[in-house]
């Protein structure tokens, strides 16, 4: 760790916090919820990380049609104005193209991540800055921020064109014809308030009962029935993968500024 990461993952600790005034991620209900093995808040120890995951792709030259992806790791426990700097992003694993991997196969590249985040929810011993000897420290994954195709590859949804289309909720939306034999989904004249929302729980029924269907025909059969496939992250026991899932805040900033 550098001289200063110590203290500046704990200056969060130190703020002044304004009473039913959310300023930042520290004021959330994950950041004060989330839980260790012992029951305890997870932030409550010092050097517990939380952390959120991203993963996009880009075009590493120009005049060529050839997609490689980065997955990486934001500390939240940063301030705010040098959480995102390039120093304090960790870069965890870099995909190869040419293309975009499907859904089942980005799911090998998170394998390594989750094994490791497994094992530093319990906590590490590490040499620190201050403590050569070592201290424990501990990371936790708090969510997942992505764009949408990506969230949804990575969290184990299907894509927007499937009849159960949303990552919130298990209705499953009307077709519309764009053709002979194709169709996509009508989200249009929602019902909204009989939307059953989708549960943790559930999805890891529907996440494991999907993993050991024994043949693809059986895969495809409970994804449309379900809306879910495997995702990797349902292996760490604390990641609510309905909660946790968000869009990426640039999306929703772009989102936001569209007239209406």
């Amino acid at each position: 760790m550098r001289p200063s990461f110590e203290q500046q993952i704990e200056q969060w600790r130190r703020r002044s916090v304004d009473e039913d005034v959310m300023f930042d991620i520290y004021d959330g209900r994950v950041w004060n919820q989330l839980v260790d093995l012992n029951g305890q808040v997870f932030t409550r120890q010092p050097r517990s990380l939380m952390v959120s995951l991203n993963v996009d792709w880009f075009q590493p030259s120009d005049n060529m049609k050839h997609s490689s992806g980065a997955i990486y790791l934001a500390i939240n426990n940063l301030p705010r104005n040098t959480r995102m700097k390039f120093s304090n992003i960790v870069l965890v694993g870099v995909i190869p193209g040419p293309h975009e991997p499907n859904d089942d196969q980005i799911q090998n590249f998170l394998k390594p991540l989750v094994d490791e985040l497994l094992v530093l929810y319990n906590g590490v011993v590490m040499p620190t800055y201050q403590n050569p000897n070592g201290e424990v420290v501990r990371v936790a994954l708090m969510s997942i921020n992505c764009d949408m195709p990506a969230a949804r590859k990575v969290a184990g949804y299907m894509g927007a064109m499937a009849t159960k289309a949303c990552n919130k909720c298990s209705t499953a939306f009307g077709r519309l014809s764009t053709g002979t034999r194709s169709s996509k989904p009508n989200f249009s004249d929602f019902d909204d308030e009989n939307w059953v929302q989708r549960t943790w729980e559930q999805q890891r029924v529907d996440a494991y009962d999907w993993l050991t269907a024994t043949h693809k025909a059986q895969q495809e059969e409970k994804q449309a029935s379900s809306g879910t496939k495997w995702s990797e992250v349902h292996r760490l026991p604390y990641f609510d993968v309905v909660r946790y899932v968000h869009a990426h805040p640039v999306t929703m900033a772009q989102t936001a500024s569209v007239p209406t």
